[in-house]
C-alpha cells in the first residue's frame, strides 16, 4: 500500500502542486425519512438538515474511491474510523485536502477561513488546494 500511496502523492504533487497529499475528503447528507425508533430518530437527527445519513469519502486524484465511511448523521470526530484518516494521524503526512469543515485533525489540509485580503502565499496555496479539490465536481460530489 505504501508504494501505491507514493504514486499517488507524486500525482497529486504533479496535478495541483501539493506535496504529501493523498486524497481528498468529503462529507455527504443524504436525505432520509424520519425513523420510527426513539434511538434512530437521535442517531439520524441533524440540526440544520433534518433526518439523514452521513458519507464521508476519499477519492485520488484519478477519480478512485479510497475509502468510505457511512453512519448517521455522524460528526466529523468520526472521520477518524476512515482508515486513511487514522493512517495519516499515526504517520503524519501524507494529508488529505478537506473542507472548512474539517478542521478537527492535523492530518488535513483545509482552506483558512475566509477574510478580505490574502498574502500571495495563502492565494497560491487557495489555487493549488481548490484545483485539488476539484476532482470532487468532476465526481458530482459537491
Amino acid at each position: 500500500m505504501i508504494d501505491k500511496m507514493q504514486v499517488v502523492m507524486l500525482d497529486f504533487k504533479n496535478w495541483c502542486g501539493m506535496p504529501n497529499v493523498i486524497g481528498v475528503i468529503h462529507g455527504i447528507h443524504i436525505c432520509i425519512p424520519k425513523p420510527t425508533s426513539n434511538f434512530s430518530k437521535h442517531y439520524y437527527y441533524h440540526k440544520t438538515k433534518g433526518y439523514n445519513i452521513m458519507a464521508h469519502v476519499v477519492v485520488d486524484n484519478q477519480k478512485r474511491f479510497m475509502d468510505v465511511f457511512v453512519g448517521g448523521s455522524v460528526n466529523d470526530l468520526c472521520v477518524k474510523e476512515i482508515k486513511l484518516v487514522s493512517m495519516c494521524i499515526a504517520l503524519g503526512p501524507p494529508y488529505l485536502l478537506g473542507s472548512k469543515d474539517y478542521q478537527l485533525l492535523p492530518c488535513f489540509m483545509n482552506l483558512p477561513k475566509e477574510k478580505e485580503h490574502h498574502s500571495f502565499l495563502e492565494l497560491l496555496y487557495n489555487h493549488k488546494h481548490k484545483r485539488g479539490r476539484s476532482v470532487l465536481k468532476i465526481l458530482s460530489l459537491v
